[in-house]
C-alpha cells in the first residue's frame, strides 16, 4: 500500500515537469525553424540597399538552396493612412518553403525614398 502511494506521489510531482519539458522542446523546434528561414529573408532585404531595383521594377524573385526556399521581394507605394506621406513605400519580403505543409514567412518594412527635388529660383 505504501508503494502505491509513493508511486502516485511521484507521478503527481513528475507530470508537470514532463509536460513543461515537452512544451519547451516543442517551442525550441518551432523557433529554430523560424530563425532558419528568417535570416535569408533579412539578407534579401538588406541586399536591396546595396543593389537597388531598377526604376520601373517593383519585384524580384530569388530561389535559395540553404534552407530550400523561394523569396519574393516587392516594393509598393504606401496604402491606407500612410498614403498622405509622400515618397513612402512598403518593402515586403515573402519566403515560402515546403515542410509538412507549405509555409510562408513575411517581413514588412517601411522605406522612405525621396524623389529629386528641384530648387526654386528667387
Amino acid at each position: 500500500m505504501e508503494a502505491v502511494i509513493a508511486v502516485a506521489i511521484m507521478a503527481i510531482l513528475l507530470t508537470p515537469l514532463l509536460l513543461l519539458n515537452y512544451n519547451l522542446f516543442n517551442r525550441v523546434i518551432v523557433n529554430k525553424e523560424k530563425i532558419e528561414h528568417f535570416l535569408p529573408l533579412e539578407v534579401a532585404l538588406l541586399t536591396t540597399h546595396t543593389q537597388p531595383l531598377e526604376q520601373d521594377q517593383t519585384e524580384q524573385r530569388t530561389q535559395i538552396q540553404g534552407p530550400s526556399m523561394d523569396i519574393l521581394y516587392q516594393v509598393s507605394p504606401a496604402r491606407g493612412q500612410l498614403e498622405r506621406f509622400k515618397d513612402l513605400y512598403i518593402q515586403t519580403v515573402t519566403g515560402r518553403w515546403q515542410a509538412t505543409t507549405e509555409k510562408e514567412f513575411v517581413i514588412n518594412q517601411l522605406l522612405y525614398r525621396p524623389q529629386s527635388q528641384t530648387k526654386k529660383e528667387s
